[in-house]
């Protein structure tokens, strides 16, 4: 008989345990607990007894059979189905230990956490293999032990199992919280991994289009602007070819750090749209004001280093903005239209000379206090 063990009662391990399988190494002391109760019901049903040869057998393998059981399934091939052929004989031997005391409620207690034990573990199918080794075993040892009946419980011996039934539930009420809360964080992970780009540390082409147009919904409907800047490292492949993608990859890590301190944090984001380019949305911000950002991450690149292997990188980038008006009316389509005219704008820095920021407006209109095309020069202090 099994207990699962939360990390609090999982025991120290060494390298070569980490080769076992999880489900032997979370048995292997819930086992050594199971099995002390064992013994320790049988002495509060037989008293001294249990010190004479008769109970000898018991006595060892209460002792010996948890460290067996963990040997075994170490240095077996397929540790989990070893561990799985462990548990029904778990199963046969809770079996012996009721039929050398059978009270009817210790047999109660016994198949109740063989049951619970099997289901956490595995479920339906092994809940069948196990309840048919202890009742078989059950079946086959009376029939040569011929007990002569059900024993009366002392209350010694009723204490003893009713603790044992709370901290064992106890124990599982535990496990399931832990699990959960374990299962609740995987999840925020694996969907944190699935929605950033691994390298650079951005949100990834996916985020972006799933949010994207979420985004302007709310801009619209809470009637502010939306800026988005289309930004693209100029010459990268030169830098790639020159210097090789190591280096390309820490400059593509940098670029990002050295953006994300250029926008506000938990408002706007900044997602990579493929190779060197990245997309970077501005909620509630005009054309104006992302301009402004783009500027501030432009001359920020423009004035950076990248010292790398000893080497020393200079990088410029161009940027191309362009904004979604509060007040004009939603239209299918817009995120795709807002990313062609910051996209746009960015073909117009590249052509302009790079390292340059350039606006052009939604629908081909003018964005407030701001020009259809506005040139920032490198020059420019913001």
């Amino acid at each position: 008989m099994t207990i699962i063990a939360t990390p609090w009662c999982d025991p120290p391990h060494s390298d070569d345990d980490e080769q076992l399988h999880p489900v032997v190494r979370i048995n292997y002391v819930p086992r050594i607990i199971a099995f002390s109760f064992y013994l320790l019901m049988t002495w509060s049903i037989w008293g001294s007894a249990i010190l004479t040869l008769q109970f000898g057998w018991m006595i060892a393998l209460g002792l010996l059979w948890p460290h067996i059981a963990r040997y075994i399934s170490g240095r077996a091939q397929q540790g989990k189905r070893q561990e799985i052929l462990n548990m029904h004989l778990d199963a046969l031997f809770s079996a012996l230990f009721c039929l050398v005391s059978p009270a009817f409620y210790f047999i109660s207690v016994t198949l109740a956490i063989l049951c619970a034990n099997a289901l956490f573990i595995g479920f339906y199918r092994l809940l069948l293999g196990t309840l048919s080794v202890f009742a078989i075993s059950l079946m086959v040892a009376y029939w040569f032990l011929q007990p002569a009946g059900f024993l009366e419980l002392s209350r010694l011996s009723e204490g003893v199992s009713t603790v044992f039934l709370v901290t064992y539930f106890s124990s599982f009420g535990a496990i399931g919280y832990y699990l959960t809360r374990q299962m609740i964080q995987l999840n925020k992970q694996v969907q944190s991994l699935s929605l950033t780009d691994t390298l650079t540390g951005a949100y990834n082409r996916l985020f972006l289009d799933q949010n994207l147009t979420k985004e302007i919904h709310r801009c619209h409907r809470l009637k502010y602007p939306l800026t988005l800047i289309f930004a693209d490292l100029d010459h990268f492949k030169s830098i790639n070819d020159q210097y090789g993608h190591a280096a390309g990859d820490e400059i593509l890590r940098q670029f990002v750090n050295l953006a994300r301190h250029c926008f506000r944090d938990d408002v706007d984001w900044i997602a990579r749209f493929g190779g060197e380019e990245f997309v970077i949305v501005l909620p509630n911000s005009s054309a104006e004001n992302g301009s402004l950002v783009a500027e501030r991450i432009r001359r920020g690149l423009d004035q950076h280093t990248f010292s790398i292997q000893d080497i020393e990188i200079h990088v410029t980038c161009s940027f191309g903005v362009s904004s979604v008006n509060a007040e004009s009316r939603a239209t299918e389509g817009e995120a795709e239209s807002l990313l062609a005219c910051a996209d746009n704008g960015l073909y117009q820095a590249k052509a302009n000379g790079r390292n340059r920021v350039e606006i052009v407006a939604l629908n081909n209109e003018p964005p407030p206090n701001v020009s259809t095309s506005q040139k920032l020069p490198a020059s420019s202090d913001v």
